[in-house]
């Protein structure tokens, strides 16, 4: 049973607020918290789940609406570098890929994929991801969808190249890494 959620914690207030300008709308901003809060508590992956995890909850499909709105993303990026640069001043850019199994056939993005963890084909997403790891924490970074597509679609991109153009996003914002 998970434990309902009344409100946002001040230190959580304290750093978000840093954020407020990426988003035009208020009720964005609040959906933002919302996500940030249960995103890193609660691993059932729906957003319904995670929307009916607040005392006080819109309507679901407000949510899902929050992630496909138009917000400031790149600003979003920015300041996120600009805080883990003020606490790290050096660290490691981890990359990886990982499969996100995904039971639903009709879930946009998903695919099968070998997972070489279990020896075996799931159904999932998969993605390439980017953590920074400092003296002081760790700092998720970047996650990508990897998509099968056919090679010869001009939107296809590999992992590598998915993992390469997250890199070199990471140097244009001037996170201070020295080793990948």
């Amino acid at each position: 049973m998970d434990i309902p959620i009344f409100g946002y914690s001040k230190t959580l207030l304290e750093i978000a607020i840093r954020f407020r300008k990426a988003f035009p709308d208020v009720r964005q901003f609040n959906h933002f918290l919302r996500f940030v809060t249960a995103i890193g508590h609660y691993e059932k992956g729906s957003l319904a789940h995670i929307n009916s995890l607040f005392v006080e909850h819109t309507n679901q499909s407000n949510f899902n609406r929050f992630l496909s709105s138009k917000f400031d993303l790149d600003l979003l990026k920015n300041e996120h570098v600009k805080a883990i640069n003020e606490i790290e001043k050096d660290g490691i850019l981890v990359i990886d890929d990982t499969i996100i199994e995904r039971n639903g056939k009709n879930i946009e993005y998903t695919d099968i994929f070998f997972d070489h963890n279990k020896k075996k084909y799931v159904r999932g997403y998969q993605v390439a991801t980017s953590l920074f790891v400092g003296k002081y924490g760790k700092y998720p970074i970047s996650l990508s969808i990897y998509r099968k597509f056919n090679k010869e679609d001009p939107g296809f991109k590999t992992k590598i190249e998915i993992q390469k153009e997250n890199i070199e996003d990471a140097i244009k914002k001037g996170l201070n890494f020295s080793t990948v």
